[in-house]
């Protein structure tokens, strides 16, 4: 298998003449259970501290991501050498949230991640820096260590106990704003917001208790609260006072805005500097200086981009990281088959980045199912569009670029660089939402896509100026914030807990009447009139109407799948009908429509449903 690895550490011209400096995307760790990160190389004169990122989990860690980034970046141009990873069976990493030990395992990744930045920069000690749990992780870390000098500690809760408590409140609250009854979860143990806690798991957690030990090698310590909630900052200061370390607690805005839904998600500018500068004059107070580190070899460098791992089957893969496309700007992951190389018959599979999410995709979704096709034969990419995750923003573009026709280029790209590296000619495209928006435009634009999977797409049409909030993402509780499709409401007011809650001031009966006027009037503009009484509306509706005829025409097949509840179901039943009738009876378009789960799937069982149909789609059609 003839594959060109692109460069890992990428210098490309930026506006005004500055350089943006790409970190260094690496595998490292135990060859049986790798960890992936991003090594960011210092800047300038290095400075006497390497510095190691331990990520929150679950959903915090999505919308965190940005922030994660541009914080190794900003660290890596005040000097400092900057590790930011994925813990064992997280992100992009080998393994699992269904395995045992799993908090053993992401201690262990945080000593592993130490070791390794120590390694690459020649530093003797480390400065951690965590957001939520992954304080929690840094604060344990440095009770077991003696090259730990500092902690950067941001909305940290004091144990495990007390988070493990939020995390179950947390489900509780989307377990009364549900719809319909509760379905048995494939996995024994908790489902929170999309993602598996074992029972061993939880007492792991509530286990931690990091102020009852003494901190080992720790001399100074910045502490960040919340700027929405009281935190424990209060309690980790008398704790780490009484162990002899400087403290430094700071009022600085920013984590409500940062910790938001991924697309919208605000930098946090002043904790971000607060970071940065705290660290800078902690280092500079500092008599120990970092030694010149060796780094790895142009061959070694283009290896410890390769990681084996294992797919949820238990077969043994491979996946690479590699940097494509225009300078080099765009990143992707790619799931390949461990011994022989791919048919050029077989169909590759792209996974498109969900909205500012990187690609990850929802509940981890895109990793699970790339490694799986990739053990059945398939070559697979997750990628990031220019703008989320790991792809900067071209030159004078914004980062999250949602619904921009634009980004459909990003996935042509990504086939150009499969089709050289791999020899596939042709594609099966697939994402949620925003993604599935741009994952239709690709295979209307571009015929090497013969497949697409398209789940709970909000719009078909995007207008500049359109609002991004078609749909929330169901943060707070459904009858509150998010619209539902107009057959959940024909059902919901035959329920006596609908006319409970209408009661009790609960349901929002002018917004949801208004919305559904809405509908009504779109559904009018969209009738069939003669060709010069046509507005914009009966344009763009007949345009994709017309798109959709002429893909199945074009003999790509199409799995479109939908929550019952989702609003995004009424748009598509405008264009194809009721149940989309006016393609169900052609044998290349299918459309699924699933009771029970919400907009991103985040109940357990749901996921284990809407990977089955994706399975069962790439295997029966492209195998």
């Amino acid at each position: 298998m003839s594959v060109n690895v692109a460069r890992q550490l990428q210098v490309a011209p930026e506006p005004g003449g500055a350089e943006l400096v790409l970190p260094q995307a690496i595998a490292f760790g135990p060859t049986e259970r790798r960890l992936f990160g991003w090594y960011h190389a210092p800047r300038g004169t290095p400075r006497g501290m390497g510095v190691v990122l331990c990520n929150p989990l679950g959903y915090e860690a999505m919308p965190a991501h940005r922030t994660y980034r541009h914080l190794a970046a900003r660290l890596a141009d005040a000097g400092f050498a900057v590790l930011r990873f994925d813990y064992d069976g997280t992100g992009d990493s080998s393994g699992y949230d269904d395995e045992p030990g799993r908090v053993s395992a992401w201690l262990a990744s945080i000593g592993t991640a130490i070791d390794e930045v120590k390694r690459r920069s020649g530093t003797a000690q480390v400065c951690l820096f965590g957001l939520r749990l992954g304080g929690l992780f840094a604060l344990a870390t440095a009770a077991a260590r003696e090259d730990v000098r500092a902690l950067m500690l941001w909305a940290t809760p004091a144990t495990g106990r007390a988070y493990v408590r939020e995390l179950r409140a947390f489900r509780q609250i989307k377990e009364k704003d549900s719809v319909g009854p509760p379905r048995e979860s494939p996995t024994p143990g908790e489902e929170i917001a999309g993602y598996l806690l074992l029972p061993e798991t939880a007492d792991g957690l509530s286990g931690l208790r990091p102020l009852e030990t003494p901190t080992r090698a720790v001399q100074q310590a910045l502490l960040i609260g919340r700027d929405d909630l009281p935190g424990a900052e209060a309690q980790i200061a008398k704790h780490l006072t009484a162990c002899g370390v400087s403290v430094s607690s700071p009022t600085v805005p920013g984590y409500s805005a940062a910790m938001r839904d991924a697309e919208f998600t605000e930098l946090p500018e002043a904790a971000l500097g607060t970071l940065v500068d705290w660290l800078r004059r902690t280092d500079d107070s500092s008599e120990g200086r970092a030694l010149a580190g060796e780094g790895p070899s142009a061959d070694t460098a283009a290896s410890e981009s390769v990681l084996v791992c294992t797919a949820p089957g238990g077969a043994q893969v491979r996946e690479r990281a590699v940097r494509y496309g225009r300078e080099g700007r765009l990143f992707g992951i790619v799931a390949e088959p461990p011994s022989e190389a791919p048919s050029g018959d077989r169909a590759g599979v792209l996974f498109v980045s969900v909205g500012a999410n990187h690609r990850t995709g929802p509940n981890r979704m895109h990793v699970t199912l790339s490694r799986e096709l990739a053990s059945r034969g398939f070559v697979a990419m997750r990628l990031d569009i220019a703008g989320v995750g790991d792809s900067p923003a071209a030159p004078g573009e914004k980062e999250h670029p949602l619904y921009s026709k634009a980004s459909v280029r990003d996935i042509q790209e990504a086939m150009d660089w499969l089709g050289h590296a791999y020899g596939l000619r042709r594609y099966v495209v697939a994402s949620l939402c925003s993604g599935a928006f741009l994952t239709f435009h690709a295979s209307v634009q571009d015929e090497r896509v013969a497949g697409q999977v398209l789940i709970n797409p909000q719009t078909f049409v995007w207008r500049t100026g359109d609002s991004l909030v078609i749909k929330q993402r169901e943060q707070r509780p459904a009858y509150e914030t998010s619209f539902k499709s107009t057959r959940f409401y024909r059902t919901a007011v035959l329920r006596k807990e609908t006319w409970r809650r209408l009661l009790r001031g609960e349901i929002q009966v002018r917004r949801i009447a208004r919305e559904l006027l809405s509908r009504a009037v779109k559904r009018a503009q969209t009738l069939p009139l003669p060709g010069p009484l046509q507005g914009a509306e009966q344009r763009e509706h007949l345009a994709v109407r017309r798109s959709f005829s002429a893909l199945v025409d074009r003999g790509v097949q199409s799995l479109l799948v939908y929550s019952a509840n989702d609003g995004g179901l009424d748009v598509i039943e405008r264009y194809l009908g009721p149940r989309a009738r006016r393609l169900a009876n052609k044998p290349n378009f299918r459309m699924e429509i699933v009771d029970g789960p919400d907009h991103t799937f985040t109940p357990l069982w749901s996921q284990a449903y809407l990977g089955t149909l994706i399975l069962e789609f790439v295997t029966t059609h492209f195998g």
